[in-house]
């Protein structure tokens, strides 16, 4: 998403992603198999999610950003789990 233009259209599909990873977290769904998107027909990663998080909150404060990234743990479990 590097280079992309800073649009009303942009924001929203990153929140709207954002909205999707927090939905699936929020009702105990299963993330083994990825994110399942709304209203299209793939699914992201939960590393990918955890990006659109910390890129939503950078477009906000990147100060913010900078601590969510210094305090997650997010990085640290996903870098335990095991690869196929």
């Amino acid at each position: 998403m590097l280079g992309e233009q800073f649009t009303r259209t942009w924001t929203h599909s990153i929140a709207s992603t954002v909205h999707a990873v927090r939905n699936r977290c929020a009702h105990h769904e299963p993330l083994i198999r990825g994110i399942p998107l709304p209203g299209q027909d793939r699914r992201i990663t939960v590393q990918e999610g955890y990006d659109a998080c910390v890129l939503l909150v950078r477009t906000i404060d990147r100060d913010l950003a900078a601590w969510l990234e210094e305090n997650s743990a997010v990085p640290g479990i996903l870098g335990m789990r095991p690869t196929i």
